[in-house]
């Protein structure tokens, strides 16, 4: 392929730079910023002594989040090693929603 045709091609698929670093740069803020929240939240309550449930929830939806990513990083790179992490935190997603849900069930 030569210049014009590379150049051409490229214009078909209407896929903006700018958006996709964008997008990117978006996702990893997003990321650190959920983290740092669950951090502060674990550290708070510690400090005031808090257990239990909100603990377990938390927890729940930080292994929910890496169970997505890790996810994500498997359909791309399609690495045994991440597929196998896939189902360990899916697994223990599925547990810690069931040991929230059941624990904190009306009755």
């Amino acid at each position: 392929m030569n210049r014009e045709e590379i150049l051409q091609k490229s214009r078909q698929e209407k896929k903006d730079e700018g958006v996709q670093f964008m997008l990117s740069r978006g996702y990893k803020i997003g990321r650190i910023t959920f983290l740092v929240t669950c951090i502060i939240l674990f550290i708070y309550h510690g400090f005031v002594g808090i257990h239990g449930h909100n603990l377990i929830l938390i927890l729940t939806l930080v292994m929910a989040y890496f169970t997505g990513e890790t996810f994500a990083h498997y359909s791309y790179k399609k690495e045994r090693i991440l597929l196998i992490l896939t189902v360990i935190q899916l697994l223990l997603t599925v547990f810690l929603l069931y040991f929230y849900i059941s624990t904190t069930w009306p009755r």
